[in-house]
């Protein structure tokens, strides 16, 4: 016996328009979760709201609690990062090396911390993050040009 597999061609859509799917109506999105209750809805906000007051509260801290200082001869990257607090960039495997090598306490230490929340237990976000102390960063920034 032998088995002779047919050969099948799918031909290619041909796509005038995007479709508008009605999200509201869907079946699978709109339908899917209905309406919350109000209660439900509460709920949710005395959940969510204090740990979005709480970040709130840190940004502000954080982004008010020094003046960045600008040095001369600093490299406008650093500027706008300094400024902007993040900036999009295409990075080498030794920079890469360099950023894991620094945060590599940090990184140890939040899973130190993971691991000691027992099994089954729901995470918290303070389970989940670990903030940096300004005294912290310092002794672990690099310098523009220094190598470690």
């Amino acid at each position: 016996m032998t088995l002779v597999q047919e050969k099948t061609v799918t031909k290619a859509a041909n796509i005038s328009r995007i479709p508008a799917t009605d999200y509201a109506t869907h079946p699978a999105y709109g339908k899917l979760f209905g309406s919350p209750k109000l209660s439900t809805r509460v709920a949710a906000l005395r959940r969510l709201l204090p740990i979005l007051w709480e970040q709130a509260v840190r940004r502000y801290k954080y982004r008010h609690s020094f003046q960045p200082a600008i040095v001369t001869g600093q490299s406008a990257l650093a500027g706008e990062m300094i400024r902007n607090g993040a900036v999009a960039v295409h990075l080498t495997s030794e920079e890469m090396a360099r950023i894991f090598g620094g945060a590599a306490p940090f990184v140890a230490a939040l899973e130190a911390r993971r691991a000691q929340t027992p099994v089954g237990q729901a995470r918290t976000w303070k389970d989940t993050s670990l903030p940096i102390a300004k005294d912290e960063a310092e002794l672990n920034r690099i310098e523009p040009g220094e190598r470690r």
